[in-house]
């Protein structure tokens, strides 16, 4: 990818050319052969669906015969519903693999997904249970720049609450300073008195950063020489337009 440093600079054709079939297949994750636990396990959930929604059947209409074809095919076309959209979900979620690949091929970013306990700097990333960096997209040169979705439970200071969002991590030394001086300026603005927070309640008193096209509010956060932008809700990363708003963010970050 070419861009000046310190700049996010994204060719985003991937994420709205139609795909060739050349690439699905260069790009589909290999996967091994079903064990044959799970094709007997997927084999007698087929074959114990019938039978399911005949006892539905019986138990729902009792006696009255004449509803059971009624009460059947609404629970049928319940179960046919279920399952087109599940293949819907899937469908949509293998084209935005395929196309996240496709757009970090196309500008040298590295990406990897379902990361356990990662190690981006930020206190929230060391807080709670099930912690994981769901997709990561990053350039290591001229500047270092991540963008990613993180989840986790949330610790017992958020009272449980499950965490889902979206992060921009920026190595700049001088603008993590200056960043640095704004969020102490806050914390001692807010109530120097207060005790200490963690979890979700700490990034909502950090600086906020608002930028057109993506969640509001920003929040931005600073480690070492790193600033890391907490998002609300995860960035759309399959989305053109998402990336010149990550762009733009990365600018003011930089400010």
């Amino acid at each position: 990818m070419q861009s000046p440093p310190g700049e996010l600079s994204v060719r985003t054709d991937a994420l709205t050319r139609p795909i060739r079939a050349a690439e699905r297949r260069r790009l589909r994750s290999p996967s091994s052969p079903p064990a044959p636990k799970r094709w007997l396990v997927t084999a007698g959930a087929y074959a114990a669906t019938p039978v399911v929604l005949v006892i539905v059947c019986v138990y729902l209409v009792g006696a009255d015969l004449e509803l059971f074809p009624i009460v059947g095919a609404l629970l049928l076309a319940f179960v046919v519903y279920s399952v087109v959209v599940g293949l819907k979900r899937r469908h949509r979620s293998a084209e935005e693999t395929i196309r996240l690949d496709l757009l970090a091929a196309d500008n040298g970013l590295e990406i990897e997904r379902d990361i356990a306990d990662p190690d981006t700097p930020g206190a929230l990333f060391r807080e709670g249970a099930n912690r994981l960096t769901v997709v990561r997209l990053r350039r290591r040169s001229p500047r270092f720049i991540e963008v990613g979705r993180y989840r986790a439970t949330a610790s017992a200071l958020d009272g449980g609450r499950s965490i889902d969002m979206g992060y921009l991590l920026v190595h700049d030394a001088e603008a993590a300073r200056r960043w640095a001086s704004a969020r102490d300026a806050d914390a001692v603005a807010s109530d120097p008195s207060a005790p200490p927070r963690g979890g979700l309640r700490a990034v909502s008193l950090l600086p906020a950063l608002s930028v057109e096209g993506l969640p509001h509010p920003l929040r931005v956060d600073v480690r070492g020489d790193f600033v890391v932008v907490y998002s609300p809700d995860p960035f759309p990363l399959d989305v053109a337009a998402t990336w010149p708003a990550l762009a733009e963010a990365v600018r003011r970050v930089q400010r």
